[in-house]
């Protein structure tokens, strides 16, 4: 008989519980709280949705994704305010994964070249497309020690010799065991407290 799949999310809450919570859109605000992300104040969560999931390359390997958001995303740095829309790509680890930069970059490029393969279905010429960002979010609930994400170039034989040439991003990163309970209280709202419960 297979198991109920309310009992294997309860047994398997620390590393499932979170992804299913993030679905809400009002939890992903509150991670972006503990994060201090400037930018998630012109994001209308409230309009927030979840995009597909994974992705299938012309071999038919298919590429899995946590969860891919797209909110619109109010601009007011520079020129009259404006609307964009906003993707928020948020990768859920319970362990450390030393080459992690290269599955979350191939994730990245999949989530552009998604938004570009769009618009080329109702137009026929990109002169006028820009892209829209995508901020990568890392939520680590691991017990292991990983304090920072390895970039590419520190994994590259001679790295720093060659940092020009190598791509380079730098995602958001939660890591639960080094984030301080009262932290989690005081700033990052219904779903700090769930982490709260899930790092104790």
């Amino acid at each position: 008989m297979a198991e109920d799949p309310l009992k294997k999310l309860v047994r398997n809450f620390p590393e499932n519980g979170p992804k299913l919570l993030l679905e809400h859109p009002f939890n992903v605000r509150d991670l972006l709280m503990l994060l201090r992300e400037k930018r998630a104040e012109g994001i209308d969560f409230a309009a927030m949705t979840i995009e597909r999931t994974h992705f299938v390359k012309p071999h038919f390997e298919h590429v899995a994704l946590d969860l891919l958001f797209k909110a619109p995303f109010r601009v007011t740095s520079s020129g009259p305010p404006r609307n964009i829309f906003i993707y928020l790509l948020i990768e859920h680890q319970s362990k450390p994964e030393r080459f992690f930069m290269l599955r979350l970059g191939d994730y990245l490029h999949e989530s552009y070249q998604m938004q570009k393969k769009a618009w080329e279905k109702k137009h026929d010429s990109d002169a006028k497309f820009f892209l829209q960002p995508i901020i990568p979010i890392v939520l680590y609930t691991g017990e292991r020690n990983w304090e920072k994400i390895e970039k590419l170039a520190d994994v590259v034989e001679a790295g720093e010799l060659f940092a020009d040439v190598i791509p380079d991003f730098k995602p958001l990163f939660l890591n639960l065991r080094n984030t301080a309970e009262e932290t989690l209280m005081r700033e990052g709202g219904f779903f700090g407290k769930v982490l709260r419960l899930i790092k104790l």
